[in-house]
């Protein structure tokens, strides 16, 4: 896997992470240590998507959307509802963007909270979203 950063975004920490992910994919199967390569693939990928979450280069909502889980357990999703509710009631009005502004961190912590779970993975994140501008 090829991670590319766009050159608006070209961050030195984004650039290192997707260089260490480039790396760690190429390693081949037979490879000494590859369960272990394999791993912090994992974990520097999940870096990544955390990441650009918190740098508000991936919409949370937008992988909630396009990459839904079957198990929707987590209590996460009831406040979410809770805070698309308060919107829509609230219209364009300063709740709304307070409101708005929750959401979008219940979102963000759910696709983390489901990426440690084993319920999204951050391999498939980052190779069906594209990274907002900046």
């Amino acid at each position: 896997m090829s991670v590319v950063i766009p050159p608006s975004h070209a961050n030195e920490a984004l650039t290192a992470i997707a260089s260490k992910i480039t790396t760690l994919s190429a390693i081949p199967s037979t490879a000494p240590y590859f369960s272990q390569s394999q791993q912090l693939l994992n974990q520097t990928q999940t870096e990544l998507v955390s990441t650009l979450l918190d740098w508000r280069k991936l919409q949370a909502a937008l992988i909630i959307s396009t990459l839904p889980v079957a198990n929707k357990s987590n209590a996460l999703y009831a406040k979410i509802t809770a805070q698309n509710a308060l919107i829509t009631a609230y219209g364009s009005t300063a709740p709304a963007t307070a409101a708005g502004q929750v959401l979008d961190q219940l979102q963000r912590q759910l696709v983390i909270e489901e990426m440690a779970n084993g319920q999204r993975t951050a391999a498939s994140i980052l190779s069906m979203m594209s990274y907002v501008g900046a």
